[in-house]
């Protein structure tokens, strides 16, 4: 079994999927969209690991236990508890290659 889940995208299932059997999640390969939406909630308590992260420091952003990461500075090496939901937004404009995050 995996670590996350993706329970809502908004614009679509590509705004935010998992990847490599739940294993890690991400918005997707190149930049991310505007107006993207998405929540994961975090399956089984793990060590978060930032693979790439790379968001516009102003107007989007990652909320994880309630702290809000956003430029190039993501959520290293940080406790989450099975149950925790992970929020991703960005805004309407400028585009960045976003982010992989895994266990």
């Amino acid at each position: 079994p995996g670590y996350f889940q993706v329970t809502a995208a908004t614009p679509s299932s590509t705004t935010c999927y998992t990847t490599s059997s739940g294993t890690c999640f991400t918005d997707g390969s190149g930049n991310h969209a505007n107006n993207e939406r998405c929540t994961i909630r975090v399956l089984r308590s793990t060590i978060l690991r930032v693979t790439q992260f790379q968001t516009e420091s102003c107007c989007d952003r990652l909320t994880v236990n309630g702290i809000i990461y956003r430029g190039t500075t993501g959520p290293v090496n940080i406790a989450v508890a099975a149950g925790t939901t992970i929020g991703w937004s960005t805004d309407y404009s400028v585009t960045y290659p976003g982010f992989t995050i895994c266990s």
